[in-house]
Order: structure tokens, then sequence, then C-alpha cells
């Protein structure tokens, strides 16, 4: 299952069955790339008897060697919007006849109807948490408090709003030249290691330069801004926004 990142214009699998999670056919994926951004644009279903032949499949090596023959793909569609697809990969060559179709675009539409409910909740619970959130940081703000300990207050709040596994503040010299301070708050003991030394590269001095938000998702051309490491620990997003006082980044 992949649901359409409409912002970004990606495809993101949420759920994979018989797949390794590293695997190439789980990477993001362009709207209108490949068969299944054809699915989603057109809203249809595609049948694909040999992937490792047809031109429209973009991973055909990677099939061959995980001996996938035959495809299907089919739409996520709730109240005529379509918010992503389904997509089912056999090992032996096969027509999938209009009955099989029929089925998949029914699983799609009980599968859609399901996620929207899901997330229409969820955004609830989300609004709720961030009016309580910035409420807290408003109150430490306007309070006795050290700078230290609110902006550990915030990211912390930034940490459990996202559900990320880590997020950072980095604080400028005068200079802008190197980082000052840097507080950080993880979920997860395995990321719970104190900032590394920024290089011109990474994506943090690519928002101080730019003064504007960047996202980097592995699997796009953004990926050269996650780290080795980060990829290893199985980092699939960083998401980075300037902090601006008086029109200059601090």
């Amino acid at each position: 299952i992949r649901l359409l990142d409409a912002e970004h214009k990606m495809l993101e699998v949420v759920k994979a069955h018989n797949l390794k999670m590293d695997s190439l056919a789980l990477r993001v994926q362009g709207v209108g790339e490949g068969v299944l951004g054809r699915v989603l644009l057109k809203g249809k279903p595609i049948v694909v008897q040999d992937v490792q032949r047809d031109p429209r499949y973009l991973r055909k090596e990677w099939a061959k060697k995980e001996g996938f023959i035959s495809f299907l793909g089919v739409p996520l569609e709730s109240k005529k919007k379509i918010i992503g697809t389904l997509s089912f990969l056999s090992r032996r060559k096969r027509l999938f006849q209009k009955k099989e179709v029929s089925l998949a675009l029914a699983f799609a539409n009980q599968t859609a109807v399901a996620i929207e409910n899901a997330q229409l909740y969820e955004e609830q619970k989300r609004s709720l948490l961030e009016r309580k959130k910035l409420h807290e940081i408003s109150v430490a703000s306007s309070s006795k408090l050290d700078t230290s300990s609110i902006l550990k207050l915030i990211v912390e709040s930034a940490l459990e709003l996202t559900g990320a596994k880590r997020a950072t503040i980095r604080l400028l010299t005068r200079d802008k030249k190197k980082v000052e301070k840097a507080l950080y708050a993880s979920s997860d003991p395995e990321f719970s290691y104190p900032p590394a030394k920024l290089r011109p590269d990474r994506l943090a001095w690519r928002i101080i330069r730019e003064k504007r938000p960047i996202v980097a998702r592995a699997g796009s051309p953004t990926s050269c801004l996650i780290r080795d490491k980060s990829l290893k620990m199985g980092i699939k997003t960083l998401a980075g926004f300037p902090l601006v006082e008086q029109e200059d980044v601090v």
C-alpha cells in the first residue's frame, strides 16, 4: 500500500507484505513515474503480465532478482479523491482476470475509507496536542526559565508532535560561522547521541544559507543530505526549519 504525499508529489509505502523494508520496490516513487504513477494519475487499474519486459515497469533488474513476473495495481479512492495505490506482484506469469481486478478494487475502496477515517481521527488528536504544547511553550517563554530550559522544552515538544526519532536545535555564533549551542531530544535510545559537527554539505547549513525549510527523503534526489550513518539506522526523512529573528537566521 502506497499513500500519496501531495505536497512532494511522491508515493510512499505505508505497508508491505512479503517484501523486505529496504527493498528497491519500497522506495519513494514520483507521481506519474512507472506503472504505479500511471495508476495514480489515471485512477484506473493496470495489469502487467511480465514486469521484467514491460517498459513501464521501472525496476526490471530487481524483479528478475526476486523472481516477480506479473503485476496488478489499483487506485485507493475515497470521496472521489485518489489517495494512493494498492498493488500486487506474482512470481508466476498470469493475466489477472476481471473478477480479480474487481476484488482488488473492492479491497482498495474499503482500505481508502479506513485510511481516511483514521487520518481524520489522528488530525483531531494532533490539533489538540498542538494547542497544548504551544500553550506550554508560551507560558515557559514568559517565565523566568533560562534559554536552555526553554529550548529543551521546544525540542521535546517537537519530538512528541511529529513522532520523529530525534529533534535538534542548533544556535549559531554571531558571525554565523559555527554552532554555538546544540540541544536535542530523542524518543529512541539508539538516537541518543550528541549532535554531529556540521559539514558545509549537510542539511542544516543548506537551511541556513537558503533561509527556508528543507525536507530530505531517502530514495529521492535530496537523499544526499542524509548522513550514511542515519540511513543505515533506518532514517528515511529529515526535515529542517530555519530559526529566524528580524529576517536573520540565528
